[in-house]
């Protein structure tokens, strides 16, 4: 008998994987709409990120959304441009590009199903909690999982 009541997963790196022409696709993005070269775009942007995991890691705790997007235009020394247009197209490149969910996760999500309640979280947020009623389709993007069963 299966005494296993929950399971939980980290969604980046566990569940899904980042699709790689996104990363790219945003880089000449903002190289472009900020008038940098792409690598200088991808060190920056790379510092911010790890700056802020170190601050999830060392303090339980994020920073806003707002936050990361205008701690990247300060360290760009972009801070005049607005990060909600920043943010708005980026979130445009991430719909165009979505993260991907390998087969063999799937076929775990759904060996659990069976009995077992699931809870799907991020490093920040909860992205999905699911009981053993939902059915989850073996060919959904991360995104249609995440539509459907996001709180």
């Amino acid at each position: 008998m299966n005494d296993t009541k929950l399971v939980s997963f980290d969604f980046w790196n566990t569940l899904a994987k980042s699709n790689p022409e996104y990363a790219k696709e945003r880089n000449r993005y903002i190289a472009s709409e900020l008038c940098l070269r792409v690598e200088t775009v991808k060190q920056e942007y790379q510092k911010v990120k790890n700056e802020s995991d170190k601050i999830v890691e060392e303090n339980e705790e994020c920073l806003s959304n707002p936050d990361i997007y205008k701690k990247f235009l300060e360290t760009v020394r972009r801070s005049d441009y607005s990060w909600i247009k920043l943010r708005h197209s980026i979130e445009k490149l991430f719909e165009e590009y979505p993260p991907y969910i390998l087969p063999e996760t799937i076929n775990v999500l759904h060996k659990l199903q069976k009995g077992t309640k699931m809870a799907i979280t991020s490093t920040n947020i909860i992205v999905i909690s699911t009981d053993t009623s939902y059915n989850i389709p073996g060919d959904w993007s991360a995104e249609q999982i995440t539509a459907t069963y996001s709180a």
